[in-house]
């Protein structure tokens, strides 16, 4: 259905090829390249490919990297360059072959190599698979197609919306009409436990990969009072949890503590808590630890050998800002609440409509 282009180009700015794409270039899952280096600015590679064909990385086949080309270029030895056989298959439908489940597992099974695994297209070239026939192809394309179209669509509108709630955060911060003040002057950095719960009562318990890099308790553990608490992060409903140790907290990781059994929490101690002095005020200390800017100066505070750095409480108290009203700081804390539930609804369609795809894909392609 395919032949493996092979062509050599030596002087690709001569015959106006300016762009050239890397494995890098190329992200898992998706048929579009959005990135591509300038031949201009140096690149080794010399592999010709032309648009309309498809790229496929042969090196780590696990990373699930095809894509078709919409310009001609040069790219990396580590692509392979399909150009599909229009008398067998619709070029619009054989982007999505190399995209199937299957094809992805054959190349994975073909790969020969330990750090670095490849598979070659003499390999490859032996996949077997059922075919639609040739008239019923473009109406699969078609369709297929479509539904990439919304999923990209869906795509364009996440990162508009990360991308807002991004700038709306710094103008907040950079706000210097506002007095400047210190963190505990509205939280309180790792209060003490309050003993008001019995040694048999169930309380919530979080680990480190209990928490995601975009703010969410994805796991929810149950344990006694009397196993976490000695030796523990104490926390209530309503705390921040901020990742302390590298990666961790460059990555991201932290938390509201929100549904914890009986109110209350214990967890890893590579948790720092701030516990708001006002309830009103428990959405904006959270973000304001989310923030691009807050984490870089806490990674620049960071103490301890490498791989074992971490933020000292010393940080979040003395961590000096801008702060606005207490009205100003609940009107903002909700207004970027309202941001992450329009990217986690959109990251829910985009999801779901990618399970569907691949779905209808791996049923064409039995």
């Amino acid at each position: 259905v395919c032949n493996n282009i092979n062509v050599t180009e030596k002087d690709p700015l001569a015959n106006g090829i300016e762009r050239y794409v890397g494995l890098e270039h190329i992200e898992p899952n998706s048929l579009h390249i959005k990135s591509w280096g300038n031949v201009a600015d140096g690149t080794t590679f010399t592999k010709k490919f032309s648009a309309g064909h498809v790229l496929f990385g042969k090196r780590r086949a696990y990373l699930r990297k095809a894509a078709i080309a919409d310009f001609d270029g040069i790219c990396s030895g580590d692509i392979l360059v399909f150009e599909p056989n229009e008398d067998v298959i619709d070029p619009n439908l054989f982007p999505f072959l190399v995209q199937s489940d299957r094809f992805f597992d054959f190349a994975i099974q073909t790969s020969a190599g330990s750090l670095s695994p490849r598979t070659k297209f003499q390999d490859l070239a032996k996949f077997e698979f059922l075919l639609p026939p040739k008239e019923q192809q473009a109406k699969l394309a078609e369709l297929l197609w479509a539904s990439d179209n919304v999923i990209e669509g869906q795509l364009g509108l996440l990162k508009s919306v990360i991308y807002t709630g991004r700038v709306f955060s710094l103008q907040h911060y950079e706000d210097k009409s506002k007095a400047k003040g210190s963190l505990n002057s509205i939280a309180d950095i790792n209060p003490r436990r309050q003993n008001v719960l019995n040694d048999e009562d169930e309380v919530t318990f979080l680990t480190m990969t209990d928490v995601s890099e975009d703010g969410v308790i994805i796991n929810y553990q149950s344990r006694k009072v009397r196993e976490v608490k000695k030796g523990f992060t104490y926390f209530i409903e309503g705390d921040t949890l901020f990742a302390k140790i590298t990666p961790c907290m460059e990555n991201g990781k932290g938390a509201i503590a929100y549904n914890l059994a009986n109110r209350t929490g214990f967890g890893s101690t590579e948790f720092h808590v701030l516990r708001s002095k006002s309830k009103s005020d428990q959405l904006y200390c959270f973000f304001l630890t989310k923030m691009e800017y807050f984490r870089k100066e806490a990674e620049k505070r960071m103490v301890g050998s490498a791989g074992q750095k971490r933020v000292p409480s010393a940080f979040l108290s003395e961590f000096n800002f801008h702060i606005p009203d207490q009205e100003h700081r609940k009107w903002f804390g909700e207004k970027m609440l309202a941001f992450e539930d329009r990217k986690r609804k959109l990251e829910f369609i985009i999801k779901q409509g990618s399970q569907l795809k691949q779905q209808l894909i791996n049923q064409i392609f039995s």
